[in-house]
């Protein structure tokens, strides 16, 4: 298991430096010493750069929200493994 940003998780807050989520593959700051953007390279030197050949094949990656959003799934609509699993769960949930 991979807590991407366990600064910040155990502050309570969202980030330190920058939003981890744009901090990957060419979206990266400007400052490397970020601790964001640091801690994105580490995670794609560990998971491979996404839809590169090494990237690895499912990533389930959970959220912490303060908004009462309930139960929330978001996949990506070509990922035909990824529907069938939002399809299920969402069956169970029911």
């Amino acid at each position: 298991t991979l807590i991407a940003n366990p600064r910040p998780f155990s502050a309570t807050r969202r980030f330190i430096d920058a939003d981890l989520n744009r901090q990957f593959a060419g979206r990266r700051s400007e400052d490397t010493q970020q601790l964001e953007a640091v801690r994105a390279a580490e995670i794609e030197a560990q998971l491979g750069p996404k839809g590169s050949a090494q990237a690895c094949d499912v990533v389930v990656d959970l959220h912490t929200t303060t908004s009462n959003m309930g139960c929330t799934l978001i996949v990506n609509s070509y990922c035909q493994l990824a529907l069938r699993a939002a399809a299920y769960l969402t069956q169970a949930w029911a």
